[in-house]
């Protein structure tokens, strides 16, 4: 049966329609759909070991949710970097580490965005554009990016992980939803323009001896 689907296998090409992979299928290479005109729901096999990056970039056509498999670790470089259609709810496995740089840029997501307790790190631009009305962080990280929620229209209470020392330039831009925000007892920086435009922030607690220093 098919295990391995290699790196820009299919990118550029005119193939469309809706993408339906065997069981058994473990890695998807970089690039190996990227600019396709597949379209509808995607829905990955279990079997899933791997993506490369950009395996799924600029796929526009590709709509509602998207549930990563359980065996995933990575979420790749732009792995879904400008899969617009995609404006349903995405789901992420316990057992996921890493969500990298832009992984899903410019995708339209809405809903809660439930971030599992195995996450250490989101990369910069990860879920830049999004429409994401709430996201929950596990207990714990070890770092967020720039940008990495900016434009998002997240709303309520966001509760920064502990184990965050940096909140970098413009992760949170324009939120304006925000109502409450919890800063941890890790945290001893927050840098321009992090918060900038969340204009319905009213409540702030931190939990440090000492609050961050705040950069101009």
């Amino acid at each position: 049966s098919l295990k391995i689907i290699g790196g820009g296998a299919f990118m550029g090409t005119a193939i469309s329609g809706q993408l339906l992979f065997p069981e058994g299928l473990e890695v998807i290479g970089g690039g190996a759909f990227s600019t396709t005109g597949i379209s509808g729901k995607l829905i990955l096999p279990e079997s899933l070991l791997s993506l490369g990056d950009q395996s799924f970039c600029q796929c526009f056509y590709l709509t509602g949710d998207l549930e990563i498999p359980k065996n995933i670790k990575t979420i790749p470089n732009t792995c879904f970097m400008s899969c617009w259609g995609l404006d349903g709810i995405l789901t992420l496995p316990e057992g996921l580490t890493d969500i990298e740089y832009g992984a899903f840029w410019n995708c339209h997501f809405s809903g809660p965005l439930m971030i599992p307790s195995t996450v250490s790190t989101i990369g910069q631009y990860a879920f830049e554009g999004c429409q994401l009305s709430f996201v929950e962080f596990p207990e714990r990280m070890s770092s967020i990016g720039v940008r990495a929620f900016s434009g998002n229209p997240l709303s309520g209470t966001i509760k920064i992980p502990e184990g965050i020392e940096v909140v970098p330039q413009s992760a949170f831009y324009s939120n304006n939803k925000i109502e409450q925000l919890i800063i941890p007892s890790s945290l001893n920086r927050i840098c321009s323009r992090a918060f900038d435009g969340n204009v319905g922030l009213t409540s702030i607690i931190c939990e440090a001896e000492e609050p961050p220093i705040l950069e101009l």
